[in-house]
């Protein structure tokens, strides 16, 4: 087919970003993320910073927060977790053509050169999102106890559009 798309898992991760973003402002868990941030920088405070170490923290603190915004359960398994329920499709452009380019980079000691896919400005895609609800969305949040910040949420597609249109 030789047309460009965007994988619906790539746009799935930027709406679960999106999201995240929206219920850490909406809700509660500003304090939950400032202890957090808070201990990391007090374990790593000494003079010499271990910049690993500070990196392994906040992926694990990334990690408690995506799991309490999202998951109902202690368990990282994605069958907990809410969006589960947002289904959303690749994207595809009809009316462009795939371009690739070899992309330079500048200033390096040696010449790297690496290829894109890229597409022209104001290219126009399309894809589907949609959301699951009814018996087996009442069963899982009535099954773990959702709170309702999350089950209203997460219920209808509306407060995610509005998540994905604030972040951009």
């Amino acid at each position: 087919r030789n047309q460009p798309y965007i994988p619906g898992t790539e746009i799935k991760g930027a709406v679960r970003t999106a999201t995240l973003r929206k219920l850490i402002l909406d809700g509660s868990s500003g304090s939950f993320i400032s202890k957090g941030i808070n201990d990391i920088k007090n374990r790593f405070s000494s003079g010499n910073i271990d910049k690993r170490g500070v990196r392994k923290e906040l992926e694990k603190l990334e990690e408690r927060i995506s799991a309490r915004a999202f998951r109902l359960t202690q368990r990282n398994d994605a069958k907990f977790d809410f969006m589960k329920f947002i289904l959303i499709s690749d994207a595809c452009s009809k009316n462009v053509e795939r371009l690739v380019a070899n992309i330079q980079t500048k200033n390096s000691s040696r010449p790297i050169g690496d290829f894109h896919e890229i597409v022209p400005n104001n290219a126009v895609f399309q894809g589907e999102i949609g959301i699951i609800k009814g018996k087996q969305f009442e069963e899982f949040v009535n099954r773990f106890q959702a709170d309702d910040q999350r089950k209203s949420f997460f219920s209808n597609l509306e407060p995610i559009f509005k998540a994905c249109y604030e972040m951009s």
